[in-house]
């Protein structure tokens, strides 16, 4: 993001930071830990919080910015591009672009709310179930286990390793019949039809994000996976190694 925000500044281009699957995470800026979503080196940082997200609302997000003229200008896109002024009466009120219905209900934000008091404890529950994985998979050779970066603190979204593409899908299945889902995270854009369609993309052109679309692999990981079916997946996952 640091280098990111030294071309916007350069070439005067604005940074949209796609922040979805970060919330509670932090990195090093400064000499201090800084959450992701504080805008420092972005204009706007965007979260998710489908019912997958470290908190849910059921769908919905937010778009997080210290810039006042986005914020004010985001407020009056969400409703429909209604703007009100002082100089007119109360009731009154004028369309000044074209906007949209994007509001998030009060219910939806009442549960969203009443989890970020907890989200240190997802966090940690997270990083708790990722050291027990890392620490039963780092001597397996035909596993890459994720880690995280010197000055930086992952959220966890997602425990992803990579495996021989060869054997991928066999470990999908493998695991699949005995009731333990997994999911490949995620396809490369360049390669989804629309894409192709629409720029020309072909398979190729982004040769390290298809290499590892190749091996990853999603294992189970959610503040409420127990620690006996943790002890499964990964006694699974060990025995279709050896």
């Amino acid at each position: 993001m640091e280098a990111y925000s030294r071309i916007s500044a350069r070439y005067g281009i604005p940074i949209v930071e796609d922040a979805a699957h970060a919330l509670g995470a932090a990195y090093e800026h400064r000499g201090a830990q800084v959450r992701i979503g504080s805008c420092v080196h972005a204009d706007i940082s965007i979260m998710s919080f489908h019912p997958i997200k470290h908190i849910t609302t059921g769908e919905g997000g937010a778009l997080l910015t210290n810039n006042k003229r986005i914020y004010e200008r985001a407020r009056r896109l969400r409703h429909h591009g209604i703007v009100k002024r002082a100089s007119q009466p109360r009731w009154f009120y004028d369309i000044a672009e074209l906007g949209y219905n994007y509001r998030i209900t009060d219910f939806q934000c009442a549960l969203g709310r009443s989890q970020l008091s907890r989200l240190d404890q997802f966090c940690k529950t997270r990083k708790a179930l990722v050291r027990n994985y890392n620490s039963n998979f780092q001597h397996i050779p035909e596993i890459s286990i994720p880690y995280e970066r010197p000055g930086t603190t992952s959220s966890h979204h997602l425990y992803v390793i990579q495996v021989p593409h060869t054997k991928r899908q066999a470990l999908y299945d493998y695991l699949f019949r005995l009731g333990i889902g997994t999911q490949v995270n995620y396809i490369p854009v360049h390669l989804l039809s629309y894409y192709r369609k629409k720029f020309g993309y072909r398979p190729g052109d982004f040769p390290n994000a298809e290499r590892y679309y190749r091996r990853c692999l999603s294992l189970p990981l959610f503040p409420g996976l127990s620690e006996a079916s943790q002890n499964f997946i990964v006694k699974q996952v060990k025995k279709f190694f050896q």
